[in-house]
């Protein structure tokens, strides 16, 4: 082989190598998980009408943005296998599952528990909600309206614009406010009360959070508001933003991260 041949081989090898590379830093767990098939974004839209495209995040999760015409079979509630089955014995059509995006572990892991549990023909639709709400904002669903204006999908800035680290979300709580705890009651069973005297339980459920922030806007209040980890307020800051709350933070980390911060102190 000439010196040209073998700098024309390279630079072949390069062009293959570079955006498999590229593949899987855009996507880093399709290295781990092997066995479960992905499906692209676009190859999905074209054959959506051959699919049973099924959301496996919560349900307040997919009540506040999800695919047109997916189903929601939550991947870390009990029976989710049999579920699948279930919708596989009524339609006998591929299955993809999805979750948030290109970092969230649900749908490899939906894929692998029901590729393992015998169900076969599943796919992990990878890219997530919000690559789809962008490419085909035709096809989703934003707090009930479709199509959805992409203008109102929260930028990652803003919703750090809304977080406080324990220490100044504990100092200014206690200056007036109101104070939420979204938690689930199996969660709020598994630790004490973070914020005795000030806190109070909700469900993480618009309805039921309608009072407190009608409130907060009759009375010109703050709401500040935590939940398990951190996680699950990204996708309340839709509904505050979508009902003109003017004043409202997260606390950073959720009551996890509250206890950690006390741990240290």
């Amino acid at each position: 082989m000439t010196l040209l041949q073998r700098l024309l081989f390279a630079f072949c090898l390069l062009g293959i190598l570079v955006p498999a590379a590229h593949a899987a830093e855009a996507f880093p767990h399709r290295a781990i998980y092997l066995a479960v098939p992905w499906i692209e974004t676009e190859d999905l839209y074209q054959r959506r009408d051959q699919f049973n495209i099924i959301d496996v995040r919560t349900s307040y999760e997919f009540e506040t943005l999800h695919i047109n015409g997916a189903l929601n079979i939550p991947v870390e509630e009990y029976g989710f296998v049999d579920a699948l089955k279930k919708v596989r014995q009524e339609d006998a059509r591929p299955i993809a599952v999805y979750c948030n995006g290109h970092t969230c572990k649900k749908s490899y892991e939906a894929a692998q528990k029901a590729l393992e549990g015998g169900v076969e023909q599943v796919y992990a639709y990878d890219a997530g909600i919000f690559e789809w709400t962008v490419a085909h904002p035709n096809e989703a669903t934003l707090l009930g309206k479709s199509p959805v204006d992409t203008a109102r999908l929260i930028p990652k800035e803003k919703f750090e614009a809304h977080l406080l680290p324990p220490a100044d979300f504990l100092a200014q709580m206690k200056t007036g406010g109101i104070v939420l705890d979204v938690r689930d009651a199996s969660q709020r069973a598994d630790t004490l009360s973070v914020f005795p005297m000030y806190q109070r339980s909700v469900s993480l459920d618009n309805a039921q959070l309608k009072s407190f922030v009608d409130q907060a806007k009759k009375e010109n209040k703050t709401l500040y508001i935590f939940d398990a980890v951190g996680k699950q307020v990204e996708w309340l800051q839709y509904y505050l933003e979508d009902q003109g709350v003017a004043h409202y933070y997260f606390l950073k980390g959720g009551a996890r991260g509250y206890f950690e911060y006390l741990q240290k102190r």
